[in-house]
């Protein structure tokens, strides 16, 4: 099973590497990663939290799947989480997964 999240990203920061709690009104968009196999159908197959449940830096929050491949989710920023596609439903690359609001 591949992760994507903070291990995957590019940032070099010791914030990023730390991870970051948004601030009130601040708002992170995770977007589903580019340069995945997409010749197959992904789904969200499972979110570990509820909509407005808080989150911190470095939680798996949802596994990702296809026919082939298992993805779970990380997120390098803490506040509340709330799922923009829903479980079972379609995921195309580029598409926002979920969001992490302050």
């Amino acid at each position: 099973m591949e992760k994507f999240g903070l291990d995957s990203s590019n940032l070099k920061t010791q914030t990023a590497v730390q991870g970051h709690y948004l601030q009130p009104g601040e708002m992170e968009r995770i977007v589903f990663p580019n340069g995945l196999e997409n010749t197959s159908v992904w789904r969200v197959k499972e979110w570990f939290f509820k909509d407005g449940q808080l989150i911190q830096p470095g939680n798996i929050v949802g596994v990702v799947e296809n026919a082939r491949q298992i993805l779970e989710f990380e997120t390098y920023v803490g506040g509340k989480f709330y799922a923009v596609k829903k479980e079972g439903q379609k995921v195309e690359v580029g598409s926002i997964l979920f969001e992490v609001r302050g």
